[in-house]
């Protein structure tokens, strides 16, 4: 034992790293990219827009995808080819760089939000047009495809509404689960954006956009997270922080992380770093 010992100090050798001033890329934390693979490089092969020279290296990329992405308006199976195009592509995209994909799922549009994906029905508010037949008779045979304000708000306390979630979810979740490139799971489907809140549809004599402001209480929520755990087991999944109800105390107790939108100086309640 000692002669190998011996063998293996007398073959060792020191490193002395190389000082540098540039920011750290760690793996699955830091800068994060915002529906896109590489911002910074000058010949980008993913992202058709101007490249931001400025913007610092990462390790992680963000995606989110609405339902009616991902779906046809008349058909409820998900469509084989919208996702290899969309997330399918974004994960080998992302793992031919060496980087991991963060997804979230929605089911309502901002309201006035442009719609560029041309798989998706312009009058669209997220749910595909199949689905918004389902809950409230239009949506298909030439009818508009569009949730009025009270139609949106109330939305997620329909049992049928939850039952095509949890299926919507599960489809998915049989997909891309096991991907070893899929970092985290962003529980969205609820609320506009999937981001916990009514923005934008919440009725005027509310208190505010939060969702307990609008008549949901934990108990109706509740099933959106298990959905996500029961979808998603073996990856790790986040909830955005919220001050409106205590649906981010039940995720967490359930293993979750939590997130919130940036580091700057938005408006109160949307960052993580306050201005004195």
């Amino acid at each position: 034992m000692s002669s190998i010992l011996l063998s293996l100090l007398l073959t060792s050798s020191v490193i002395y790293p190389k000082k540098s001033d540039d920011i750290l890329t760690n793996p699955g934390i830091g800068f994060t990219e915002l529906q896109r693979i590489v911002s910074n490089e000058p010949t980008n092969p993913f992202y058709g827009d101007k490249p931001v020279l400025s913007y610092p290296d990462t390790s992680t990329v963000y995606y989110r995808w609405y339902w009616d992405q991902l779906t046809t308006a008349d058909n409820p199976n998900l469509n084989e080819a919208m996702l290899e195009r969309k997330i399918d592509n974004v994960l080998k995209d992302a793992a031919s760089v060496n980087k991991k994909v963060v997804i979230r799922f929605m089911a309502l549009r901002g309201k006035g939000d442009p719609i560029y994906d041309v798989d998706v029905n312009k009058d669209s508010s997220g749910i595909p047009c199949w689905l918004v037949d389902e809950l409230y008779g239009h949506g298909l045979n030439g009818t508009s495809c569009h949730l009025s304000d009270k139609e949106a708000v109330n939305m997620f306390k329909i049992p049928q509404f939850i039952h095509r979630s949890q299926e919507f979810l599960s489809t998915l979740g049989q997909r891309y689960d096991h991907n070893k490139t899929l970092l985290r799971i962003d529980v969205g489907m609820v609320g506009t954006w999937g981001e916990w809140n009514l923005s934008g549809y919440s009725s005027k004599s509310s208190l505010s956009v939060g969702m307990s402001d609008n008549g949901y209480k934990v108990q109706d929520l509740k099933p959106y997270i298990d959905a996500i755990i029961k979808a998603f087991p073996h990856t790790p999944k986040v909830m955005l922080g919220t001050n409106k109800g205590d649906y981010l105390s039940y995720a967490t107790q359930k293993g979750f992380g939590w997130r919130v939108d940036c580091l700057g100086d938005w408006n109160k309640g949307w960052k993580m770093v306050i201005q004195q």
